[in-house]
């Protein structure tokens, strides 16, 4: 490929944003009503001198074992607790998510079992057709049913710590937004505890798919139009989505960073922005990712289960088992 390629590649990626004050964020959704891109939606983020405890939460998870009508998978949770920038403790929580199909009321379903758990003792079930989680209108992979557990255990680890941490900010990588089977009730639960111990619950996306009304991505929009240094964009939208109980900013965090991202806080609280995002911002100086909090860093990292892990996990278990699991690619794979 040579450079006149490139440089054409480059040029389209990198689009000439015009007429920017009348373009607005695109939401297909006519519960999210959009205001127009501004420069006066632009605020600076200045530094606060505060000791509120903040965390940071992030999860992982590895299939272990599959078949055509089960999926066993490790699931962690890790939490970070920062005060004036210094790491004062962590949480790390993780167990084992079995999903099986069953017949219930003459039709097949995938129902889940969990195994040395504190934070979910529901018992899951989920139609092989849910469409908040199938993808081109085929059945449910049913892998996607320990990513699903996750994201509960995510969100009951910060409903355990906001039951220890009154008066605190607590961050999860991802958005507040209910977008799965069963998340529902989980944010309902979070969000009466974080109420009763004015803890404020926040998210910080570090991609998001979000466009304008012209086509161009918001990020990209934003960080042309934006001023030099540390800000948050706001106002964005108005949700009056029952599944997204947010108030949705941008953010730059750190004068030297790329990035823009999308910040989220659960919208019945009214928390100090500014202190919010000081807070935030003093703890995104680490040079491995300017702009970025390092208590994610630090959950992505921890909470993260490693091909070692699950390579140990799955001898130990398929052992035990008594009949083949090995799928047909496994067998080729070891041929070539």
């Amino acid at each position: 490929m040579n450079n006149e390629i490139i440089e054409k590649i480059n040029q389209s990626l990198n689009p000439n944003i015009t007429d920017i004050e009348n373009d607005k964020p695109y939401f297909s959704d006519k519960r999210y009503k959009a205001h127009k891109i501004e420069k006066t939606n632009f605020h600076e983020i200045k530094e606060t001198e505060t000791n509120k405890k903040i965390a940071f939460i992030d999860g992982g998870n590895a299939e272990i074992l599959k078949t055509a009508n089960f999926s066993l998978q490790l699931v962690r949770v890790y939490a970070t607790i920062y005060q004036n920038n210094k790491r004062i403790d962590s949480k790390r929580e993780e167990f084992f998510v079995l999903t099986s199909t069953i017949t219930e009321n003459q039709k097949i379903k995938y129902k889940t079992t969990i195994f040395n758990n504190d934070l979910i003792n529901d018992q899951l079930t989920f139609d092989l057709y849910d469409k908040t989680l199938q993808e081109g209108g085929h059945k449910v992979n049913i892998s996607k049913i320990g990513e699903v557990a996750r994201r509960f255990a995510e969100l009951k680890l910060i409903e355990k710590l906001t039951d220890q941490l009154n008066n605190a900010i607590i961050v999860r990588d991802g958005s507040l937004q209910s977008s799965v089977t069963h998340e529902s009730k989980y944010f309902e639960s979070l969000y009466k505890k974080a109420l009763e111990k004015n803890t404020i619950i926040a998210g910080l996306c570090k991609t998001t798919t979000l466009i304008t009304e012209k086509g161009n991505s918001l990020t990209y929009t934003l960080t042309k139009l934006a001023p030099v240094g540390t800000w948050y964009y706001h106002p964005v939208v108005d949700i009056e989505h029952p599944d997204h109980q947010a108030e949705l900013f941008f953010t730059k965090l750190h004068k030297n960073s790329n990035h823009t991202f999308r910040f989220e806080f659960y919208k019945r609280q009214k928390p100090e922005i500014n202190e919010l995002l000081s807070l935030l911002a003093r703890n995104s100086k680490d040079p491995i990712f300017f702009g970025y909090p390092y208590g994610l860093i630090e959950a992505d990292r921890f909470a993260r289960i490693t091909n070692n892990e699950k390579e140990y996990w799955k001898t130990i278990i398929a052992s035990k088992l008594k009949f083949n699991t090995k799928e047909s690619h496994e067998i080729l794979d070891s041929i070539s």
